[in-house]
């Protein structure tokens, strides 16, 4: 993991297994999810929730250092979490689609392009 700003870090496919247990990566890529996941906890069980829009704002806008209303909603083409472990979509000819975990407090993935 790189930490790119204090509190987010930019994830290597290798982090994933050290992160979290099995049961939480053994996910198919069926999902489009433009907001990353977040995880959460019900009734003592750790399970994925699809992020908000409200989640990625705050991590990108705190990862940019912009305010959250200069965030922009996205397009479902582009760069989306197709699970909680796998990023897809487009970033234009020049940019990469990237993986992103917030912590401390609540566990949030996301991708995000990077250029």
């Amino acid at each position: 993991m790189i930490e790119v700003c204090e509190g987010i870090f930019r994830l290597e496919p290798s982090d994933y297994a050290e992160l979290f247990t099995p049961d939480l990566l053994d996910i198919p890529e069926k999902f489009h999810a433009p907001y990353g996941f977040k995880l959460v906890e019900i009734e003592g069980k750790k399970l994925w929730q699809p992020g908000t829009f409200e989640d990625y704002s705050v991590a990108v806008a705190k990862m940019k250092g912009i305010d959250v209303s200069e965030v922009e909603q996205k397009r479902p083409s582009d760069c989306h979490n197709s699970s909680p472990t796998r990023c897809a979509g487009g970033c234009g000819q020049f940019g990469s689609c990237l993986a992103y975990i917030l912590q401390p407090g609540q566990t949030y993935l996301y991708c995000h392009c990077e250029y």
